[in-house]
């Protein structure tokens, strides 16, 4: 998190949604960009290969206005599921103020959450304060009438008692919920 030198209270913050290609991060920011007045954000920056897969990362900026007597601007990142070096995909982590998990709700992804998730986690382990970080779980594609039950979700990625925000990028549904309450804990820890 920074504060700018114009500004004392202002506060750039950064969220990083991370889980496996096609779990929907960057129908999320997409979603997210769409649910929000145009004033707000800047543009999706979401450059693709020749799968429609994301290259490296998405970013998108977001300007909150004023929360707890603060200007808030975040930047919301995005890796691509697959192909991110490790190196850029650790300093994006290590860089991040709060994580959001993309978990896949499709049907026959449980083992793909799994494997991200695991890779986040140690990734988190080997960053110095990486385990301070807010973390919360958006379970996506809830809208498919096949997908992964939610307990079981929640099991497979040992959820405890973390926050699990339920979404359909694609319908646009939810996904404001998990930014929110990441730009909350974000400002918290501010006070």
């Amino acid at each position: 998190m920074e504060r700018s030198d114009a500004d004392a209270l202002d506060v750039h913050a950064r969220i990083v949604y991370a889980g496996p290609r096609g779990a929907g991060k960057t129908e999320t920011l997409r979603a997210v960009r769409d649910s929000l007045d145009a004033a707000c954000t800047g543009p999706l920056l979401a450059p693709t290969d020749e799968t429609g897969g994301t290259v490296l990362f998405d970013l998108l900026t977001v300007e909150l206005g004023r929360l707890h007597e603060r200007d808030l601007r975040l930047q919301l990142l995005a890796p691509a599921g697959a192909g991110v070096p490790d190196a850029l995909r650790r300093r994006l982590l290590g860089s991040a103020d709060a994580i959001v998990f993309v978990a896949d709700g499709a049907p026959g992804r449980l083992q793909a959450n799994l494997v991200a998730f695991r890779e986040l986690a140690t990734d988190l382990a080997e960053l110095p304060g990486g385990g301070a970080v807010p973390l919360l779980l958006q379970f996506n594609k809830r809208d498919l009438a096949d997908a992964i039950d939610r307990d079981e979700l929640a099991r497979c990625l040992d959820a405890g008692d973390r926050t699990i925000h339920e979404t359909s990028a694609l319908r646009r549904e939810g996904v404001l919920e998990p930014l929110l309450d990441a730009a909350v804990r974000v400002v918290g820890a501010l006070a």
